[in-house]
Formats: C-alpha cells, sequence, structure tokens
C-alpha cells in the first residue's frame, strides 16, 4: 500500500468514525487507557480504527489463541509501522501511520524487533496506551500482558518505532479475539494463551502420564539402542546426575524406572519432572551395569534425547525376569539423596587434618549425615562425641557447629 493509499484509507475512516475514546490528533500524545478500566474490558471495533488495518503489501503475522470455551482461533496482524533491523530505521508514511495508530489507543496491539536478528523475534501481546508522534519519529507506548519466544513480559514498554515494529489486529473481530484470549488467560479462564501452547501442555502430560504408569514387563524403545528396553521395576522418584549444559553440569528430578538390555546390561531411565512451556520433557539413561541398579538411588547420565522419541508397548514380565527391588533404607531416610548432600571438606573452617580425623571416626566427611548423628538419630550417633572433639580442633568450629545444626534443622524441614 502507498502512502498516498494509506493517508486515504485513513482519511476515510476518521469521516466515517467517531475517535476511540482517549484519541487525540496525530503528532500529539494519546490518552492512555483510564486507571480504573482495563485496556481489554471493551475489545474489538470499539477501539480500533475502522474495519481494521488494510494488510494489502503490509507484512503480518499470526497467533492462533486459546478461548475460554476450548476453541483454538487464527489472529491475523498487520504491521503499521518500524522496518526492524539493526539501528534507528526511517519510517514509511510516518504522518499516516500515526494517525492509524492514535485511532487504534485503547486496541490489542503487537510489538516486535528492536535490532534483533530475523528468525529470533520476540513478540509482546498487549495494548496500545499512548502513541506520541514528532517529525517523522513515533513513540509508542505498549502494556504488554503477553510476552512469548522467550523475552520477559515488560509493564509497559515505550520505544521508538524503527527498528521496533509494532502491528495492529487486522480486523475489529479479530482484535475483539485477541482481547478475549489475553483477558481468559490473565483471569484463568483458559490455562494457555497460545493454542500450541496447550497442545504441547497436553502432549507433555501424556508423555508423563505413559511414564508414571510403566511397570514391570513393559518395553521401552529409545534412540539409544535398537533393542526395546523391558521394564524391571516400577517407577519412582529420583535424581539423575552430571547432566551436561551450557554451563557445565547439573542434577535433576526424575521419574524412573528400571530397564535390562535384552542383548545384556541393565540401566535407569528417568523422564525430568518438570520443563518450560515451550518444551517437551527429556528422558535421561545410565550407562549400562552388569547387575541391576537398585531403584530410587541417583544415576549418573550417559545418553539423554527427548521423550517423544520414546515408544511404550504394554507387557507382562516373564516369570524368571528379574525384578529390581527399592532400597528401603534409601526410602526411609531422613536425608536427602547422596547427590544432594554437602561434604564437610568444603566448609569454611574445616581443613584437611580435622577432615582426615572425621573421616576416621565417623567413616564419612558427609555434612548431612556428621549433622543428623551430632543433632538427631543418625547411624554414626555412637561416635558423636569423637566427632564433635575432631571438629573442635578447627578454630573456627563454632560457625562448623551452626552450620551444621542448620543442616539438621533444614533436613527436618
Amino acid at each position: 500500500m502507498s502512502q498516498q493509499d494509506l493517508s486515504q484509507y485513513v482519511d476515510a475512516v476518521r469521516d466515517e468514525q467517531t475517535p476511540a475514546p482517549g484519541a487525540s490528533p496525530a503528532g500529539e500524545p494519546s490518552g492512555a487507557a483510564t486507571s480504573d478500566t482495563d485496556a481489554f474490558e471493551t475489545p474489538g471495533a470499539e477501539a480500533f480504527p475502522g474495519d481494521g488495518v488494510d494488510v494489502d503489501g503490509r507484512a503480518t503475522l499470526s497467533v492462533e489463541v486459546c478461548l475460554p470455551d476450548g476453541d483454538e482461533e487464527t489472529v491475523r496482524f498487520a504491521r503499521v509501522a518500524g522496518e526492524g533491523g539493526v539501528g534507528r530505521s526511517e519510517l514509511d508514511a510516518p504522518e499516516a501511520a500515526a494517525a492509524t495508530l492514535t485511532d487504534a489507543v485503547g486496541s490489542p496491539a503487537v510489538l516486535t524487533g528492536g535490532g534483533r536478528v530475523v528468525g529470533d523475534q520476540r513478540y509482546g501481546f498487549g495494548s496500545l496506551e499512548s502513541v506520541t508522534a514528532e517529525g517523522d519519529s513515533i513513540r509508542v507506548e505498549i502494556d504488554e500482558k503477553h510476552a512469548i519466544n522467550g523475552r520477559p513480559k515488560d509493564d509497559p514498554r515505550t520505544p521508538i518505532l524503527g527498528s521496533w515494529q509494532v502491528y495492529l489486529p487486522a480486523t475489529g473481530a479479530e482484535a475483539e479475539t485477541i482481547a478475549n484470549a489475553i483477558r481468559a488467560y490473565q483471569t484463568g479462564e483458559t490455562d494457555h494463551f497460545r493454542a500450541s501452547q496447550r497442545r504441547r501442555a497436553n502432549k507433555r502430560e501424556r508423555l508423563y502420564e505413559r511414564f508414571r504408569s510403566l511397570s514391570p514387563g513393559d518395553t521401552v524403545s529409545t534412540p539409544a539402542y535398537a533393542t526395546d528396553l523391558t521394564v524391571i521395576s516400577h517407577s519412582y522418584d529420583v535424581w539423575a546426575t552430571g547432566v551436561s549444559t551450557l554451563r557445565g553440569s547439573t542434577d535433576k528430578q526424575v521419574h524412573a524406572v528400571v530397564v535390562s538390555n535384552p542383548r545384556g546390561g541393565f540401566y535407569q531411565l528417568g523422564i525430568q519432572q518438570s520443563c518450560s512451556d515451550d518444551e517437551l520433557p527429556t528422558c535421561y539413561l545410565s550407562r549400562s551395569l552388569k547387575h541391576v541398579p537398585t531403584p530410587n538411588t541417583e544415576f549418573s547420565v550417559e545418553d539423554r534425547f527427548t521423550a517423544d522419541d520414546c515408544a511404550v508397548e504394554g507387557g507382562s514380565p516373564a516369570d524368571d525376569a528379574p525384578f529390581a527391588i527399592p532400597d528401603r533404607a534409601a526410602d526411609e531416610s531422613p536425608l536427602p539423596a547422596k547427590c544432594r548432600r554437602e561434604s564437610l571438606r568444603d566448609f569454611n573452617g574445616i581443613g584437611e587434618n580435622t577432615a582426615r580425623e572425621v573421616f576416621k571416626t565417623a567413616g564419612t566427611t558427609c555434612a548431612h549425615e556428621i549433622a543428623y548423628a551430632l543433632y538427631g538419630e543418625g547411624d554414626v550417633d555412637a561416635a558423636a562425641g569423637a566427632v564433635a572433639e575432631a571438629i573442635k580442633t578447627s578454630p573456627k568450629h563454632n560457625e562448623v557447629f551452626n552450620r551444621l545444626k542448620d543442616i539438621h534443622n533444614d533436613t527436618l524441614k
């Protein structure tokens, strides 16, 4: 659409429509929504320019949103101003764009750009609160209600258009649809704003349920092995350790089972217990062992893959099939998993000599076990006095005892 066509379109809209509440002439700040009225309380054409924005020749984007009745609908947005790219960009037809935006104050809008690389755009959905035009420059205020693609929601944003771009719904009906979707998400009528998020969440829950319901005799196919792995335990919660990340390694809580490989070897296979809305859960597989690993004990990760890459088939265990029995002591212990425990050697004030004396007396330098022995009823309780005497050799023993007491109190919570 040329600048002349856009100007004629805006003029026609002004002739046929009473300006929206709070609108002001182009070049002047538009009035923001009143403090006691949500911008989406009256969505649609009442706060929208005419029949919408002519999308002919304009860049558009579409988003499929969730509606309160369970339906899903696609809403189109048309770019009104801003060219994207890096650095300040010249606006095409700034006067006409300012007029269109001014008439749309109060309507839903999308803000994107800001010099980001194409393909990694981050979109913020919200209400257009005000427009300020100064010469060829336009500043908008967007009260963001929802942001996607990883960028935190900011409330509000007031960018100068250019590398930043602003989009309006293509029609008044679509403006009403997007407003209803945002309001429903804000008020809890819908659990998700985007339909893709809801579908992914439903799929995520199916994957979790499928994994939690695994029982002995079921088989699981994975990308790691050509053979199917046979489940030989019921599911349990445990820690998977040594998960590689960009920042090193970390531990993940997983729902896990013990599995066997018909070609030999036993493994623990777990699915992470939580992930972001934009992801599907990851499965973690331990290294192969010659003996049956004990369920409910943490395992080191050897391989990983998306849970959606696993296929499960029900079955019954063979009469002579092995069965992994959980460690009852681990279940009944008040102490956290071993990968969650601290070492006395890491305490400020504990030197190598003190740590060695504690180990000779208690057989461990695990701070959680020692704290439980000193202030609870742990396995090294009989040697608690000797442990305390060894710690007292440290010039900072009071700090050490206080830290151990804090560990014990935290364990009891």
